[in-house]
């Protein structure tokens, strides 16, 4: 009798303990950013279908913030959507492909929007030149209030600018690190 109730008062226990782990865990979508030569995790943050995520730097040659911005798909694919910069230089985009728009901002950005270009996976550097600066959230909304910060050191590793997450690369992964960026579902 004794181990009777013994075995219901675990068998109660044990399901106290699951419906908790349960309910704290969170399910969905995690943008995830690992050592692209060891797989090694870097850190990761959950995002949903439809929110931005910028990934920025000052350019070397022209030393001017330039900024991609890529919407997380239904799928879970990083859709580019949009790049912005401010002029012409050794590797930025100056012929348009089919589809894409061309427009000068107020403050005399160039953009290049409607790209939709999937990419399952991002490889990039962590930093060298400038800090590679990753936004997470409502970027393109608050453009204006954080394009100062884009590729700027700070020896700081996350601060939040309205809807925007700014996270620099450079102090989670170091400067001399290479980098991938993707997306994976967690069940729970």
């Amino acid at each position: 009798m004794r181990s009777k109730r013994a075995i219901w008062a675990a068998a109660i226990i044990a399901a106290i303990i699951a419906a908790a782990l349960f309910t704290t865990s969170q399910g969905g979508w995690y943008l995830i950013i690992r050592d692209a030569h060891s797989g090694a995790e870097y850190g990761r943050w959950p995002v949903e279908p439809g929110e931005q995520i910028g990934l920025g730097f000052i350019h070397s040659v022209n030393l001017y913030p330039l900024l991609d911005v890529f919407t997380v798909g239904e799928d879970g694919i990083l859709y580019a959507e949009t790049t912005i910069y401010y002029q012409f230089g050794a590797g930025v985009q100056t012929e348009l492909n089919q589809g894409e728009t061309f427009s000068v901002g107020e403050d005399g950005a160039l953009i290049v929007d409607n790209i939709h270009k999937p990419f399952e996976e991002l490889s990039s550097s962590a930093g060298g030149f400038s800090d590679r600066t990753l936004l997470l959230g409502t970027v393109m909304q608050d453009y204006s209030e954080i394009k100062d910060r884009i590729g700027v050191y700070t020896g700081q590793l996350e601060s939040q600018t309205g809807g925007t997450k700014i996270v620099s690369l450079s102090e989670l992964c170091g400067r001399d690190s290479i980098i991938t960026l993707s997306c994976e579902y967690q069940p729970f």
